[in-house]
């Protein structure tokens, strides 16, 4: 980020490849896509968000639908324990202690960013411009004919 700050300049972030979700177009006006690969950069930039959004930066303002607040995907399925945990940090609720180590990190990036968050100061509104604007990624789109776990086992493979 501080070399993004100082360029004045874009970042490429890589890619998000993602699978569109099943279900009639009708039903809403938003399409739901399953995150596939870039998990862990969206992940890390919406608690980031969270964090100066929650320290009571004006430029962080919350996306509202009517009475229903916030709307936040995060899931690697329906019975996913860590999406309660995941939602409760971002939206600054009280957290049950961790039950597993995806829990933990995600418990220790809070943490992580609430501390820095106090040497944010005047800067806040610049790291959060380029969290909102000034970082590009290749998003893709998969078809649902893909198997999401071959498809990230295939774009992941490091093997020399």
């Amino acid at each position: 980020l501080q070399a993004v700050m100082k360029s004045g300049g874009k970042h490429y972030t890589g890619a998000i490849t993602v699978k569109a979700l099943p279900g009639p177009a009708e039903m809403t006006s938003r399409k739901g896509f399953a995150v596939v690969d870039g998990q862990q950069r969206m992940t890390t930039i919406a608690i980031l968000l969270a964090v100066l959004k929650r320290e009571g930066n004006p430029f962080l303002l919350r996306e509202t639908q009517g009475d229903h607040g916030d709307h936040y995907v995060f899931s690697y399925g329906p019975q996913n324990v860590d999406v309660r945990f995941f939602r409760d940090i971002l939206s600054g609720r009280n957290l049950t202690p961790p039950q597993n180590s995806h829990q933990r990190n995600l418990k220790k990036a809070l943490e992580y960013f609430q501390a820095k968050a106090i040497d944010f100061g005047a800067g806040a509104q610049t790291i959060a411009d380029v969290l909102m604007s000034r970082l590009t990624f290749d998003f893709r789109v998969i078809g649902t004919d893909y198997n999401d776990g071959v498809v990230f086992e295939t774009m992941n493979n490091r093997a020399y």
